[in-house]
């Protein structure tokens, strides 16, 4: 059986396809800041932070759920 110990790092840590979702958003974000209108692309940009943003959160909540699931404590 695991320990919460282990658990907690699998569940927390974020995956390389994470990180690369992050790094775009960051360079989106960047990319908005630098622009000096907003038109169709600022609007994409923005569409796609927000929906990379919602399934990142999406996915940790159901690790987190799956987690309790097996009866784990999780700070």
């Amino acid at each position: 059986m695991k320990n919460s110990k282990d658990i907690k790092k699998k569940e927390s840590a974020l995956s390389e396809e994470d990180k690369k979702n992050l790094q775009t958003v960051i360079e989106d974000i960047k990319f908005i800041l630098d622009k000096a209108k907003i038109d169709e692309e600022l609007l994409r940009k923005l569409t796609n932070i927000n929906s990379t943003l919602s399934i990142l959160k999406e996915n940790y909540t159901w690790r987190i759920f799956r987690a309790l699931k097996q009866n784990h404590m999780l700070d």
